[in-house]
């Protein structure tokens, strides 16, 4: 007789009568009666529940896995240490001076403020309170006058005053100079001129005797020229009445080149705001402004100028 681990079944091997269990061995008759002996494969036993029925069905219906072969994992990279120069102890304390010393100033503002702002409130209330206090002393201490209803009420009357231009002090100025000087006028050269023979170049030696006269607004005598008063004064002399009016003047001749001009044509400015008696070689002779005499000076290139001769 055969069991399920291949060993011989010797029937000396069963229990006797002398066995623990006290009981008489059974005998055995054959090879059927040991078939009960058997003891069945782990999948042959029946399952004990409805759950451990189902799990079985799945686990045969289930189909067997190959194992996969096992792959040799590859070893993680090295991490490299950072080169990195640590800091020193020394730069790690200045690190945190540097901190404290912007720390401790921050603190300060934020506990100084505040109370530099109440002090603020504080010095407008106590400027407010002061004003009250000076506007009370004023109403008490204020003087009321009684006066009767019949007292005779005299009338005020304003000032008159009367004001002097710029334009009349300089006239005054220009009468003045006029009567510090005693020789002939305009006026008077026309009615008898100096020189009867008109002549360019006697214009310009007539012109240059009155360099270094000063400039009068309005002036046209030796006593102060202004710029057309100087022109008007030097042509009387020849008998040529010119007006005291630098448009008028440039008016009173023909235009001509600046190729053509000869020295004693006139030189207008071409806003006729100024003129003078041309000198040759681009020079003028003129009476400039209040700060400067008659002289004669050269033409600048960037004034913008025209000629006229009189006479023709």
């Amino acid at each position: 007789m055969t069991t399920d681990h291949g060993r011989d079944l010797d029937p000396t091997d069963l229990p006797t009568a002398g066995s623990p269990t006290g009981r008489p061995a059974p005998s055995i008759n054959g090879a059927s009666e040991l078939e009960q002996f058997r003891i069945a494969p782990a999948a042959e036993v029946a399952p004990t529940s409805r759950r451990a029925a189902r799990e079985a069905e799945a686990a045969a219906t289930k189909p067997r896995q190959r194992r996969q072969p096992r792959v040799a994992s590859r070893p993680a990279p090295r991490v490299e240490r950072s080169t990195a120069p640590r800091r020193s102890p020394k730069q790690r304390n200045v690190r945190g001076i540097a901190v404290m010393l912007l720390m401790v100033p921050a603190l300060f503002l934020t506990v100084a403020l505040p109370n530099y702002a109440s002090g603020l409130g504080g010095g407008q209330s106590a400027a407010a309170a002061a004003a009250e206090e000076l506007a009370k002393v004023k109403l008490e201490q204020a003087q009321a006058v009684t006066v009767a209803s019949g007292a005779p009420v005299q009338a005020v009357e304003r000032d008159e005053y009367t004001a002097t231009s710029g334009a009349e002090i300089r006239r005054a100025e220009i009468a003045e100079s006029y009567s510090a000087y005693s020789g002939p006028t305009a006026a008077q050269y026309l009615e008898n001129p100096a020189f009867p023979d008109f002549s360019l170049n006697q214009v310009v030696n007539v012109g240059l005797q009155y360099l270094g006269t000063p400039y009068v607004y309005g002036g046209a005598t030796p006593a102060g020229f202004d710029c057309s008063g100087l022109v008007m004064y030097v042509y009387a002399q020849f008998g040529v009445s010119l007006p005291h009016s630098v448009p008028a003047q440039a008016a009173a001749g023909t235009v001509i080149s600046a190729a053509d001009a000869q020295p004693g044509d006139l030189v207008i400015w071409s806003d006729h705001g100024h003129d003078g008696i041309y000198m040759g070689n681009g020079n003028v002779l003129h009476a400039p402004n209040p700060s400067k005499t008659v002289e004669v000076r050269p033409l600048y290139s960037f004034e913008s100028v025209y000629y006229v001769r009189i006479g023709i």
